[in-house]
């Protein structure tokens, strides 16, 4: 060979092959090289772990060309990665290995017998392989071999065919076709049944079999959820050689060939037969075709049997009578109770109608009470018996909701102690007119928790309420809150006492049931309607409370709930801000105040315009009256009116009622929302429907506030102004934001507009387009593009034009070497002189002075 391919970084061969075309195959410890000594050209073959075609392994011990195809194809074994099969055509190798039935990985050497087998010696036996159906068959030393083991190198085929391997113990030397495979097919015997892995004697189960075809038959409990079964094979040369197969009929039906494995395990087989078979080879790999078969009957519990299905049967038929009794009996309480739910639903739309139509007029008798002048004594009775009549007209509504389950709890984080606190002391000025001793107890200063807050509110008001109507002058009434043990768990106590006139052990059971009233009318200061302590209750048990009450006749009454502390909500502190004051209605007096109007016109000598949508007369007049000493009156009389009154005039901002002939206000909030002339304008809806869902509805549709009737004036008062200051800082921002020439980047309608306006004056800077033109191309009348443009930003549409164009010239100024006179034209100046002015006021500097201070800063 040539020393460049016995140089010592080339490794040694543990095999040199001499092919027929004269070249040589080198298996080296670095893969397998082909030499051609004609062209000198060295190839070489290695492992690519990435390749499944490649060699199998670097270290090569062998090379054989294939007994029928020398020229295409060599064998190749390796130290590790089986035997290979070269296509010296492509390069691509083939390679089997333990998987696939051989031995060991390593082989040390391949020689081909006279009938084209190979034989190969291995670290685990000498194996046989049929390179036409690639079938193998292993000899160890059961067999006669000198040991499992062989070493490398040491083959050889002798002239005669004798083929000779060397092991660590010898060698030994045979002629092929002298190695006979047997013929003998053993049976196979079942050995040992367990079952739960427990070893049982299998005559313990077995049972006579009248099928012939069975050698044993087994019945078992339901409950033998494990059976194992183990067999062997009659052959005893080499058992361990010897292989098999089962399969369990009825479960599985394919053959499962489990190698020399002698066990066989099922688990959690449902009740029924199953035929359990199984077959073995000798140790030449013959197969036994007549299997061994067993037939195992797994019966079911009792309540799988053929009587107790029997008597699922009778129980069936017997259940299907009595339902159908059952259903004859209930179809005629189902109509009885459609009939009782329609004379709920008619009470209960009555409740919710006149509720809402007691709500308007009372609006209007409590507005105008504020504008009566004088007669003082009669406006306090006015005042207290409308304040009255709405908690009546609340408590009705919310019993109505109760009944049909529509009122829901609104959990808040609130500090009950000083809430309760708070709620007694709104009652003092009323104790202090009766001459009655009203305090507050309690153990703790602060405690956290999840409440109602208005329910709690009207619990507690209707009982200090009725406290102080029963209770007679010089009497003592006590809110006492503590923390109890409900169930093992920290529970809120709340305790009402009084010294009143009591009620009696008859009608006390009584007390809450609706429209109930204990006929002591000769001690009661007042009358009443059943409706409070009714209230009470239900609004208890809804937030998962129970109240309990003590009475003596002439000694007081003692009211005590009991509510499970939860902490589900995630709301922050609720505000203790809207409390019931002693008539039992909302006082927003000690939250709010009215401030004064005459700092708002002394900023815009121009009153604000508002539209006012509302088909009760009486209210869009007392509105009107209010309104007027601060604000212009615009007045529409339904929905449809009120859209095309706010697209012409462009107010300031809309006060609606909901329910209107025509379009709702929910209706004409949605269209003003969306239509782009009216989008800016602030919504406030006035509306008898007070309901949560209501006021949530209002909010979707884009109202900007949500009254109900009736209304405190001052805050309507207050919310107005907080909107308009709000537009105001809208204006503001608008003034000074430059927006994106591109509509498509901008999602509020009302960046949009001005960013169409922008984009207008900015495509024709040195034209003077006009106020008109400049509506009509935006598909506005001039009217409202002025005021829509007044509204967004404060300034006309001319000083916002120029706003524009200033700010375009700052930006000439910035990025660009013309002069100011240049700039000034270009941006639709006739004046340079104008222009500087102009520029000084918004920027606070002259154009000269800010181009310097840009080119200093980006210096």
């Amino acid at each position: 060979l040539p020393e460049h391919l016995v140089a010592p970084s080339f490794g040694h061969f543990p095999s040199i092959y001499l092919h027929s075309d004269s070249t040589f195959w080198l298996g080296t410890i670095s893969g397998l090289k082909h030499y051609d000594p004609e062209t000198k050209i060295l190839r070489s073959y290695v492992h690519d772990p990435s390749d499944s075609l490649s060699l199998s392994h670097d270290i090569v011990r062998c090379v054989v060309a294939d007994p029928k195809q020398p020229d295409k194809f060599l064998w190749v074994g390796t130290a590790g990665g089986g035997l290979n099969r070269l296509d010296i055509q492509t390069g691509h190798f083939q390679s089997w290995g333990v998987e696939d039935g051989l031995p060991d990985d390593v082989i040390y050497g391949i020689l081909v017998d006279d009938s084209g087998m190979l034989w190969m010696s291995t670290n685990r036996g000498l194996s046989q392989f049929d390179p036409r159906t690639y079938s193998m068959r292993h000899f160890t030393t059961a067999d006669g071999l000198q040991d499992n083991e062989f070493n490398r190198g040491a083959y050889f085929k002798s002239e005669s065919g004798e083929l000779f391997f060397g092991g660590i113990n010898g060698l030994n030397a045979f002629f092929p076709e002298h190695v006979q495979n047997s013929t003998y097919s053993p049976a196979v015997v079942i050995s040992d049944f367990r079952l739960s892995n427990e070893s049982t004697e299998l005559w313990k189960y077995a049972v006579t079999d009248s099928e012939e075809d069975h050698a044993y038959a087994f019945e078992l409990s339901h409950r033998e959820k494990i059976l194992t079964f183990e067999f062997a094979a009659l052959d005893f040369s080499a058992p361990d050689q010897n292989e098999y197969a089962y399969r369990l009929i009825n479960f599985e039906e394919e053959w499962q060939y489990i190698g020399q494995e002698r066990r066989a395990t099922f688990t959690n087989l449902n009740p029924g037969t199953y035929y359990f078979e199984v077959k073995g080879t000798n140790s030449d790999g013959v197969w036994n075709d007549e299997a061994t078969s067993v037939r195992i009957v797994i019966l079911p519990p009792w309540w799988k049997t053929w009587w107790a299905y029997l008597s699922y049967f009778l129980l069936a038929a017997f259940s299907l009578y009595r339902i159908n009794r059952f259903q004859i009996k209930r179809q005629l309480e189902k109509a009885e109770a459609a009939n009782i739910k329609a004379t709920d639903e008619l009470k209960t739309r009555f409740y919710t109608n006149i509720t809402h139509e007691f709500r308007t007029p009372l609006t209007v008798i409590r507005g105008m009470l504020s504008q009566i002048n004088g007669h003082q004594e009669e406006r306090d009775i006015i005042r207290r018996n409308s304040n009255k009549l709405l908690q009546l007209i609340n408590q009705i509504l919310q019993l109505s909701k109760l009944e049909n389950d529509k009122l829901g709890l609104n959990l808040v984080k609130l500090d009950v102690v000083f809430f309760l606190q708070y709620l007694t002391q709104s009652f003092q000025s009323t104790a202090d007119q009766r001459k009655i001793n009203l305090s507050f107890e309690s153990p703790i200063t602060e405690w956290v928790l999840d409440v109602d807050e208005l329910k709690l509110q009207q619990i507690i008001s209707n009982l200090l309420a009725n406290a102080l109507k029963f209770t007679e002058e010089n009497g003592r009434i006590t809110l006492a809150v503590n923390q109890v043990e409900l169930a093992g768990q920290p529970a809120l106590e709340i305790e009402v006492r009084d010294s009143g006139v009591g009620i009696s052990e008859e009608e006390l059971p009584h007390i809450f049931d609706r429209f109930y009233q204990a006929d002591n009318s000769s001690s009661r200061r007042g009358e009443g309607t059943g409706i409070g302590l009714a209230l009470v209750k239900e609004l208890t048990e809804l937030m998962q409370g129970d109240i309990y009450v003590e009475s003596q006749l002439g000694l007081g009454t003692s009211f005590c709930l009991r509510f499970p502390v939860i902490d589900l909500a995630e709301t922050p502190h609720a505000a203790t801000s809207d409390i019931l004051d002693d008539r039992g209605s909302v006082s927003l007096q000690n939250a709010i105040t009215r401030p004064k109007m005459s700092s708002m016109q002394t900023e815009d000598t121009e009153k604000p315009l508002i539209l006012v949508v509302e088909d009760n007369t009486d209210v869009a007049h007392y509105l009107s009256r209010i309104l007027t000493p601060s604000y212009r009156i615009l007045i529409s009389k339904d929905g449809q009116s009120g859209i095309e009154k706010a697209q012409e005039a462009i107010p300031d901002l809309i006060i609606t009622d909901v329910m209107m002939p025509g379009k709702t206000g929910y209706e004409l909030c949605a269209a003003l929302k969306a239509d782009e002339r009216t989008s800016h304008i602030p919504i406030i809806m006035l509306t008898a429907k007070a309901a949560d869902e209501d006021r949530l509805t209002g909010l979707r549709t884009g109202a900007d506030a949500y009254l109900r009737k009736p209304f405190d004036p001052d805050e309507l008062f207050v919310r107005m102004e907080q909107l308009i200051l709000l537009r105001r800082k809208m204006q503001s921002h608008y003034a000074q934001k430059a927006l994106p020439a591109d509509v498509a980047l901008l999602d509020n309608i009302e960046d949009r507009f001005l960013s169409r306006v922008t984009r207008l004056v900015e495509s024709e800077l040195d034209q003077n387009l006009s106020i008109e033109e400049m509506a009509a191309q935006l598909h506005l009348s001039r009217v409202q593009f002025f005021r829509k443009v007044k509204a967004l930003t404060g300034l006309s549409p001319s000083r916002f034009v120029q706003r524009i164009r200033l700010r375009h010239a700052a930006s000439l100024l910035s990025h660009s070497d013309l002069t100011i006179s240049e700039i000034a034209y270009q941006v639709g100046f006739s004046d340079p002189k104008y222009f500087s002015k102009q520029f000084a006021t918004v920027f606070g500097q002259l154009p000269t002075s800010y181009r310097n201070e840009i080119q200093t800063s980006e210096g």
